[in-house]
């Protein structure tokens, strides 16, 4: 699931008054793509989500466009979020007074121009789109939530060209044990198929222990550094672990003798330096092979994220006699077992 570090408000008390598309050209639309290019791997959360607890985990709420009053409950939730050191953000456009919100040098608008049956989506000019469109806006509105937000909720990598850079950066929980960085390649011409080679600096967010960062595209490790190389000039995305201790070994067990028509049960787990069990979701290929050396099956899965995995896989009547064999590989070292 999503690493969510800043939340964007949806309020029913606004957008219910509101006739116009949802869509591209919308304040909290806006905001959305702004965000999750600049590595905040944002979400949206509506008035009911925060009188629920919604605001837990998140360092920032942002507000935008927002000039209908608030329920009283999702007044006192803010604040409450407010009060525990919780950052409120709010926009130019917004009228209504948040709990504890400091105001951006930003108001976006409340519509962008288009065509009167779908007034949320802009109109698009002949040799225009929608990715050089909003390359446009995010020139202001980047930069604006950047300097409003800093590093409050940013994840664990950022990009080093801050506003400027052509990577997005989305955060994934894996578990107390690993959290994962999607690194795409948004950099455009005039089709998304038309991108330029791109390859960036991104730095690891200071933290008293620093984390082990693993490239899972080349499957190896690359240590406890201080920034990342992000090379996307062969691929659109590339995909970042990162562990606070590194996996030790694989730890594989299988049933031994088996017949056909019956069931091998594989267990699968990943160990710490001190034995202990990795808790996370961590990726690995199975793969079971004949005893001619033909692969019988494969499997592209992850241990759940308290780190176990259990597997039972039916063995037809009709295979060959003889001696199998079970590998694992780790997408994060290579390491087969």
């Amino acid at each position: 699931r999503g690493q969510h570090g800043v939340a964007i408000l949806f309020s029913r008390s606004q957008l219910a008054r509101q006739h116009l598309a949802q869509g591209f050209g919308t304040p909290q639309y806006k905001t959305f793509i702004a965000l999750t290019r600049l590595g905040y791997t944002p979400r949206f959360v509506t008035e009911d989500e925060i009188t629920d607890g919604g605001l837990s985990g998140v360092k920032a709420l942002v507000g935008v466009a927002q000039t209908f009053p608030l329920p009283p409950d999702v007044r006192a939730a803010i604040d409450k979020f407010s009060s525990d050191e919780g950052r409120v953000i709010v926009d130019g456009s917004t009228t209504v007074e948040l709990p504890g919100a400091v105001k951006m040098d930003l108001a976006l608008p409340f519509t962008q121009p288009g065509k009167p049956h779908n007034w949320g989506v802009p109109n698009i000019v002949a040799g225009d789109n929608d990715a050089l469109m909003y390359a446009r806006w995010h020139e202001e509105l980047g930069v604006a939530l950047a300097d409003a937000l800093a590093d409050t909720g940013r994840g664990w990598l950022r990009a080093e060209r801050g506003p400027e850079t052509k990577v997005t950066l989305m955060q994934i929980d894996g578990g107390c044990d690993a959290k994962y960085v999607v690194a795409v390649n948004d950099s455009h011409i005039k089709t998304q198929a038309d991108w330029h080679a791109v390859m960036e600096k991104l730095d690891v967010a200071p933290a008293a222990d620093k984390p082990l960062v693993y490239d899972c595209n080349e499957e190896r490790l690359l240590g406890a550094t201080e920034s990342v190389t992000c090379d996307l000039s062969r691929t659109t995305a590339r995909v970042y672990a990162l562990l606070p201790r590194p996996i030790k070994r694989i730890s594989l067990a299988a049933t031994q003798r088996i017949s056909g028509g019956e069931e091998l049960v594989v267990r699968v787990g990943f160990d710490g330096p001190e034995g202990g069990r990795l808790q996370a979701a961590l990726p690995f290929v199975l793969s079971v092979t004949r005893p001619d050396g033909q692969l019988h099956q494969e499997f592209f899965r992850s241990t759940q994220r308290n780190g176990g995995f259990l597997m039972s896989l039916p063995i037809p009547l009709n295979v060959p006699p003889g001696r199998w064999r079970v590998d694992v590989r780790s997408q994060l070292t290579g390491n087969v077992t």
